[in-house]
């Protein structure tokens, strides 16, 4: 399935990742005919926090992948539609999720990358961004501000996840974490400036020097957002970003 799923990463990343992350808490259906394919990913909603923390109602989470749209909706029809979360991509499972099941959204993240060599912009005066390895544990304190666990932190760090960061006075004011999806498609997460010190460009800075480091390795660079939030988009766009993805999730009405 992983190999299936790799064809295009970038599209079936919510599920490489969860695949990879949580092998023993997924249960995979495959679909296929003359059309196509389809792929119904059920992971124990518990075993990730971030999941847990939003969507205590569902005992599970539904990921839809495939390149039938009567395929993806057989497999969404042939799921579990109570103590649910549905996390679809593409249209074909919007449309069954919203106009046959009266699912509705209940959250919905963009991400970006770069497709081309990263040029970074020139900084404001006087900013300097500096990286460091996961052992500083004023770094993991910016990172589970950003609502993240400490136990997330040690195992982005077992695979190599590095932070960039500003400070002023000896602290730690804008920060972000370079870390990895699957194989060569790494995220840039947990951007964080502390209130008293937005609107100074830090945020841009410590983005784009993770996008430096990860292209000057041969990585491909995710930033997600929540579609909401414009000021993340805007800075994606600032830094020449390109749209690649969006996630939408679901549930019951009722």
């Amino acid at each position: 399935m992983l190999t299936l799923l790799s064809e295009h990463e970038f599209s079936h990343l919510m599920t490489l990742k969860m695949l990879t992350m949580f092998p023993s808490a997924t249960d995979v259906t495959v679909i296929r005919d003359d059309s196509g394919w389809a792929c119904r990913t059920e992971l124990n909603a518990t075993v990730s926090a971030w999941d847990a923390a939003h969507y205590s109602h569902a005992a599970t989470v539904i990921m839809i992948d495939g390149t039938s749209d009567s395929l993806i909706r057989q497999a969404i029809l042939e799921s579990r539609h109570e103590d649910v979360v549905f996390k679809v991509h593409d249209d074909a499972a919007r449309d069954v999720l919203t106009r046959e099941l009266r699912f509705v959204r209940m959250n919905s993240f963009e991400s970006f990358t770069s497709h081309d060599r990263y040029h970074p912009p020139t900084l404001p005066t006087g900013v300097e961004v500096e990286s460091g390895a996961n052992d500083d544990p004023e770094a993991m304190g910016m990172f589970c501000a950003s609502g993240y666990t400490t136990e997330e932190f040690a195992s982005h760090a077992a695979r190599g996840s590095r932070w960039f960061g500003v400070r002023r006075d000896k602290q730690l004011v804008s920060f972000c974490m370079a870390y990895q999806n699957y194989e060569r498609i790494w995220e840039i997460g947990a951007v964080l400036t502390k209130p008293d010190f937005r609107g100074r460009g830090f945020a841009k800075a410590v983005v784009s020097a993770a996008l430096q480091h990860l292209v000057s390795h041969d990585r491909a660079p995710r930033y997600q957002f929540a579609a909401s939030n414009d000021a993340s988009r805007g800075l994606a766009l600032s830094l020449g970003l390109t749209h690649v993805l969006t996630v939408d999730h679901y549930a019951p009405s009722g």
